[in-house]
């Protein structure tokens, strides 16, 4: 897969991106060594931990998007699944189909349930699901794997390990999105948010479905935030800092599931986890994106205060 090129795609927006994703540490390191052993100016201190601080972040970024990748790769050859395949170009061969569709009214084609209903019996639909099905239990942080028609219907698909038979997506902005890339090796990620399905905060993944020269669908999936960023959640193994003080991490435009920026939003924030991807106070929170406008986002310049460090562009 050329994954390097596929990060570059138009909707492209993930944590730790020049574009919008800043890390904030509120809580330096206190002192590492008494200042006896190391008799050094409080300047030099200071940048010493903060030159520590930015060595843990670029350790952090490398570990997230090696995850991402991973995902990317998984699924990437999910997506060539005989099965998958086969039961795609049945289904865009299906004239019978279109003409039953077509007789419906425009609200039971956005019910989301028609494919669901009228191919769950089918042996093609049964050998995608069972295989859906054993991703979802090797794979727990799997929340949702499905396969969309280009009309928005659900045709086949899993939610939290469970079949799901009814959804529709043809209203939202990355669907149409995914389906309009003119690359069909392209991969649409999106930002951390919270899926209204589940009401849980995942990354979406998804893929167009290609029958001869022309998308037909898309294959989505939801993974959840916490095995993306488990390098985030897991820095006390690595760090000098009392578990549960570390730090916080923020987007500074976060990017809800219908597509909307709405400002700051915590990712991460150590003591306080109710403040985690909280939509309420997201475009409220104590520190704005200007407290860092000298910043130059295409490099990895960095930013820092007496407590606060940002690191941008290091992706």
């Amino acid at each position: 897969m050329n994954g390097p090129r596929n990060r570059k795609s138009f909707k492209k927006k993930f944590i730790l991106s020049s574009v919008g994703i800043f890390i904030i540490a509120f809580v330096i390191p206190f002192i590492f060594f008494t200042i006896a052993q190391i008799n050094t100016t409080i300047d030099d201190e200071m940048e010493l931990k903060n030159q520590i601080l930015v060595d843990r972040c670029h350790i952090l970024n490398i570990q997230i998007r090696n995850n991402l990748e991973e995902c990317e790769n998984t699924f990437s050859i999910i997506r060539q699944f005989h099965p998958i395949q086969e039961f795609v170009g049945w289904r865009a061969s299906n004239d019978t189909l279109d003409d039953e569709f077509a007789l419906l009214s425009p609200s039971e084609q956005v019910e989301g349930s028609f494919y669901t209903e009228k191919l769950n019996s089918t042996s093609l639909y049964q050998d995608v699901l069972q295989y859906f099905l054993s991703i979802s239990s090797e794979r727990p942080s799997l929340e949702m794997l499905r396969v969309f028609w280009a009309d928005g219907n659900l045709l086949v698909g899993i939610m939290e390990g469970d079949e799901n038979l009814v959804d529709y997506k043809g209203d939202k902005s990355w669907f149409q999105d995914t389906l309009q890339m003119s690359d069909h090796e392209e991969i649409y990620i999106s930002p951390i948010s919270i899926a209204r399905q589940t009401n849980t905060t995942a990354i979406r993944i998804a893929f167009p479905l290609v029958v001869g020269n022309e998308t037909v669908g898309i294959l989505v999936a939801n993974m959840g935030m916490d095995y993306i960023l488990a390098p985030i959640f897991d820095i006390p193994k690595y760090s000098y800092e009392t578990p549960g003080i570390f730090s916080s991490f923020l987007d500074l435009n976060y990017e809800n599931a219908e597509g909307i920026e709405i400002g700051e939003i915590y990712i991460a924030k150590s003591g306080q986890p109710d403040l985690e991807i909280n939509e309420t106070t997201a475009g409220a929170i104590e520190f704005k994106a200007e407290m860092f406008e000298d910043a130059n986002s295409s490099s990895s310049e960095i930013t820092h205060g007496p407590n606060s460090v940002m690191i941008d562009g290091i992706m």
